[in-house]
């Protein structure tokens, strides 16, 4: 449930689309989004789950005469065979033809959001406030292809290394949950501080990290995959995850006191392109954040 939960608040395609609405769209939009991103996939995996268990054991089930195994269930082999059993081939192809679609729909979102990032947050922010569109433009083509040889490496690097669905599962709130109470203060409280915002959540991830790691260690005597997969480690690095980062801005904030302008949420940087190719970028009032 926390990983459902960050997702729906850390992810990035998540704040294009809030983005890109109406601001009176945007919260109920959140809403079902953080409902249908925990109720499809637990009542999806309680049916199948469920089915699985009811006819692995019968001579229709393509395991039959054996049992699931750790490595079959963590690859997330249950569904397609429940499928196989009950529907046929057909339903195996509709299974893959599911999964096309999740990963296409997800990469896409994930490109869009993290180009953008990339270009407008990042390259026309900090390093070349004058740029033109068609450099911004170069500049999000060049994070997408940046972005997909980086999730390209680390999908492989963790097949390689042996990590499944469910090592992912419990990785993934030790890495967005660090952002979550950030975020929170960034929209909520003038005295975090810029450095708090930026610092906060990278010292939460690795402290989350640590904790996880320990406990594998300190309760399994060894860091291994099969360790970090047990439920208490997981457990232990997200909440240290989640909750360090308050007490890591609470000190930067203190130590080095300022206080945003709440009316900088109210602007918004246009570039405007003339006829000889140069740029110049106006500040026009706007419901988009730039944060």
């Amino acid at each position: 449930m926390i990983t459902d939960k960050t997702n729906v608040f850390q992810d990035t395609a998540f704040w294009q689309k809030s983005f890109a609405s109406e601001v009176y769209s945007t919260v109920p939009g959140y809403d079902l989004a953080a409902i249908a991103i925990f109720g499809i996939p637990w009542g999806l995996g309680s049916v199948i789950g469920l089915a699985a268990r009811a006819i692995e054991n019968t001579p229709i089930f393509p395991t039959y005469l054996g049992i699931f195994t750790p490595a079959q269930i963590g690859s997330g082999m249950v569904m397609p065979y429940v499928v196989k059993t009950l529907i046929g081939n057909g339903g195996v192809v509709s299974i893959l033809l599911l999964l096309f679609m999740v990963v296409n729909s997800t990469v896409s979102s994930s490109m869009i959001a993290v180009s953008s990032i990339l270009s407008f947050d990042i390259y026309r922010s900090y390093i070349n406030r004058n740029a033109t569109d068609k450099q911004v433009v170069r500049a999000s083509h060049l994070g997408v292809v940046f972005h997909g040889f980086f999730i390209t490496g680390i999908a492989m690097a963790l097949n390689y290394g042996g990590a499944n669905l469910t090592w992912v599962g419990y990785c993934s709130p030790v890495l967005t949950c660090p952002g979550i109470f950030p975020l929170i203060f960034t929209l909520t409280w003038s005295g975090q501080t810029k450095l708090a915002a930026i610092i906060s959540p990278l010292l939460g991830m690795a402290t989350g990290m640590a904790v996880w790691l320990s406990s594998a260690h300190a309760l399994y005597g060894e860091v291994t995959i099969a360790t970090t997969l047990k439920s208490a480690p997981a457990l232990y690095g997200s909440i240290g995850s989640l909750f360090s980062p308050v007490l890591y801005s609470l000190i930067i904030s203190y130590a080095r006191p300022a206080t945003f302008d709440w009316r900088e949420f109210l602007r918004i940087e246009l570039v405007e392109e003339d006829i000889s190719g140069e740029s110049s970028p106006t500040a026009t009032p706007g419901p988009r954040p730039r944060l």
